[in-house]
C-alpha cells in the first residue's frame, strides 16, 4: 500500500487526493509505521495518530511505570482513580501507601506489579505476556475507556482494540530485534513519535470508511479485507448487519475516481486468515493482481460505480 501511494505521489498526484480508508481506524498503526518507512506524508482524518490516543498512552504509562518510571505511574494513577488529580497523583507516585485506602488505587498498584511480566519478557513474549495483562485487567481499564468514549460501548471497544494493537506492534518489533526487551521497545517508540514530520494537514488520508461518505479521491486504497476485520465475525452472524458491512464496502469502492486498490492480508495475530466475501462480490474480479498490493485498476472503479447506480445506492 505504501510502495503504491509513494509511485501515486511520484506521478503528480497531489497526496490529499490519496485516500487510505478503513473499516476502523484501530488498524491504522502498521498502515502509519509503512507511509513513514516510504516517507509519505499523512493525516489521520477524524483521529490522531496511533502513539497519540489516549488509551494508547495509558497502556504505554502502564507499561512504563513497570520498569520504575514514577512520572508515568503518576499519568496512570490521574487517568484511573478518580479521586486523584494531577498533584495527588503525583504524591502518590512518590508514596505508593497513599494509593491504599482507595480500592481502585489497590487495584492500579496489583495492575503495576502484574506488568513487570511484562518487563521481564524478551522479543516474541513481550506480546504474549501485554496480551494476558490485558486481559486480565481489562474490567479495571473498562471505565476509564467508556468514560473517554462517552459511554459508547462500540467506540470504547474499538478503544480496547487499540491497545491490543500494541501487542501487534511488539510482534513486529521482536522480528528486527528477536532479544528486545521492554525498554528498547518503549525507545523505539519514542523515536518514532518524535519522527513527526511526516504528519501534515495535506498528506495522504487515513480515514474510515463511515468519514469518507460524500468525499471522493484520485486514488483510494481499501484496506483489511480480510474475514473477521470487515465483515467482522460479530456482522458476519447477523444478517442484517452484514448486509450494513456490505453497504458500507461499496461506499469504499465508489469513493475512488480514477485508481481503486483492494487489499487483504494472509496472515494476521492469530495466524493464516482468510481474504473478506466482499472480494468476490466485487466485478473487475479479473484485473491485474499484485501479492502486496491487491487488485487495482479504473476499471473496477468504473464497474463499481455502475453497479452502484444500478442499484440505486445512495452514498
Amino acid at each position: 500500500m505504501a510502495e503504491a501511494a509513494a509511485q501515486t505521489l511520484a506521478s503528480g498526484v497531489p497526496p490529499e487526493e490519496i485516500a487510505v480508508l478503513m473499516r476502523s481506524l484501530s488498524l491504522s498503526r502498521p498502515l502509519e509505521a509503512a507511509l513513514r518507512r516510504f516517507r509519505v506524508p499523512y493525516t489521520v482524518v477524524g483521529g490522531v495518530g496511533f502513539w497519540e490516543r489516549r488509551e494508547v498512552k495509558l497502556l504505554l504509562h502502564f507499561l512504563r511505570a513497570a520498569t520504575g518510571d514514577t512520572l508515568a505511574l503518576a499519568e496512570a494513577i490521574a487517568a484511573t482513580v478518580p479521586r486523584f488529580g494531577p498533584k495527588k497523583a503525583q504524591k502518590a507516585a512518590e508514596d505508593p501507601r497513599l494509593l491504599l485506602p482507595v480500592p481502585e488505587g489497590r487495584q492500579l498498584l496489583q495492575a503495576v506489579e502484574d506488568a513487570r511480566r511484562i518487563a521481564e519478557a524478551r522479543g516474541l513474549a513481550l506480546a504474549g505476556e501485554t496480551e494476558a495483562w490485558l486481559r486480565r485487567w481489562r474490567e479495571f481499564l473498562w471505565p476509564v475507556l467508556l468514560d473517554w468514549a462517552e459511554g459508547n460501548t462500540e467506540a470504547a471497544s474499538e478503544r480496547y482494540m487499540n491497545t491490543e494493537e500494541v501487542a501487534n506492534a511488539m510482534r513486529g518489533f521482536a522480528e528486527h530485534t528477536p532479544q528486545g526487551d521492554l525498554a528498547t521497545f518503549l525507545q523505539d517508540i519514542l523515536l518514532e513519535m518524535e519522527d513527526g514530520d511526516l504528519e501534515k494537514p495535506q498528506g495522504v488520508r487515513l480515514m474510515t470508511l463511515h468519514a469518507s461518505k460524500g468525499l471522493e479521491f484520485h486514488s483510494v486504497f481499501l484496506v483489511g479485507l480480510v474475514e473477521g476485520v470487515f465483515p467482522s465475525w460479530r456482522s458476519a452472524q447477523n444478517p442484517a448487519q452484514l448486509e450494513e458491512e456490505r453497504r458500507l464496502h461499496y461506499v469504499g469502492l465508489t469513493r475512488a475516481k480514477e485508481n481503486l486498490y483492494l487489499t487483504t492480508y494472509q496472515v494476521g495475530e492469530r495466524g493464516p486468515v482468510r481474504p473478506s466475501r466482499f472480494f468476490t462480490e466485487t466485478p473487475g474480479q479479473h484485473l491485474p493482481y499484485h501479492p502486496s498490493i491487491g487488485y487495482h485498476g479504473r476499471e473496477t472503479t468504473e464497474a463499481v460505480s455502475g453497479l452502484a447506480q444500478i442499484a440505486s445506492l445512495d452514498w
